[in-house]
C-alpha cells in the first residue's frame, strides 16, 4: 500500500513537472508593410508559411494563423521562402522566438512580421571539396592554385 502511494504521489510530480516545461506558442505570420514589427490594422496574415520548432514542421493557415508546441529551451522559426525574410535590419535567426519558461505555461503569443523580398534568378557559386594531398609538392600546388583563385573570385562574392 505504501509503494503504491509513493508511485501516485510519484508519478503525479514527475507529470507536473514535465507539464511545465511545454507550452504552446500561437501566432501570425503577416506582411509587415511599415517594417514595425508590429500587426497593424490591414496588415493580413500570409498564408502557407511553414512553422518550425526543431521538430515539428507545420503551415500557417489561409489567415497565417498558426499553433505549435514548445519545450523548454528550444525555439520556433519561420522557414522562409525565397521571396521573403524577416525585418530587414536584422539577421535572419534574431528573429526567432526563444522560449525559457519560468514557470509560465500559458498560451503565449508570437507573430512573425515578414517582408517581401527581390528575388535574384542569377547568381554563381564557389565551391571547395576536400582538398586531398599526398606530399608537400601537392600541397604546394594546392595551397598556390586554390588560394590565388579564390582571393581573385572575393571580389564578387557577396554575404
Amino acid at each position: 500500500m505504501i509503494i503504491y502511494i509513493f508511485f501516485l504521489l510519484g508519478s503525479f510530480v514527475s507529470t507536473k513537472c514535465l507539464a511545465q516545461d511545454v507550452a504552446w506558442i500561437e501566432g501570425c505570420v503577416y506582411e509587415d508593410g511599415n517594417q514595425n514589427g508590429i500587426q497593424d490594422k490591414g496588415e493580413k496574415g500570409i498564408s502557407g508559411i511553414a512553422i518550425s520548432n526543431g521538430d515539428t514542421v507545420l503551415l500557417a493557415d489561409k489567415q497565417g494563423h498558426f499553433r505549435i508546441r514548445l519545450s523548454k529551451g528550444n525555439s520556433i522559426f519561420p522557414i522562409l521562402p525565397n521571396n521573403w525574410t524577416l525585418l530587414s535590419n536584422q539577421i535572419v535567426n534574431s528573429g526567432f522566438y526563444y522560449w525559457n519558461s519560468h514557470g509560465d505555461t500559458e498560451t503565449q503569443q508570437i507573430n512573425f512580421g515578414l517582408n517581401k523580398k527581390k528575388v535574384n534568378k542569377h547568381f554563381s557559386i564557389n565551391a571547395i571539396g576536400d582538398v586531398q594531398v599526398g606530399n608537400s609538392q601537392e600541397l604546394d600546388y594546392a595551397s598556390r592554385s586554390l588560394y590565388f583563385e579564390l582571393l581573385d573570385r572575393l571580389r564578387s562574392i557577396y554575404f
